[in-house]
């Protein structure tokens, strides 16, 4: 029997998911301390495209996080 291979789908699935709330609470500290900041803005701090952050404000919203984007980008929501 084959013991558990290394670098499989499993440990790269966990590190994306990892990356992805990392960012997200980067994202929520930003904003809480720059609140003006656009998507754009956003985007080059965090290093992702501007439609990256357009998903991750939308995630944050739906969990009820208050902290989202001002205009000058895609991601704006008020």
């Amino acid at each position: 029997m084959e013991g558990p291979r290394r670098g499989g789908a499993l440990p790269r699935f966990l590190h994306h998911v990892a990356m992805r709330a990392a960012r997200l609470i980067k994202m929520v500290l930003l904003l809480q301390s720059r609140p003006s900041m656009t998507a754009a803005e956003l985007a080059r701090e965090l290093e992702v495209s501007e439609r990256t952050v357009t998903r991750d404000a939308q995630a944050l919203s739906e969990a009820g996080c208050r902290s989202t984007p001002t205009g000058g980008g895609p991601a704006a929501t008020g």
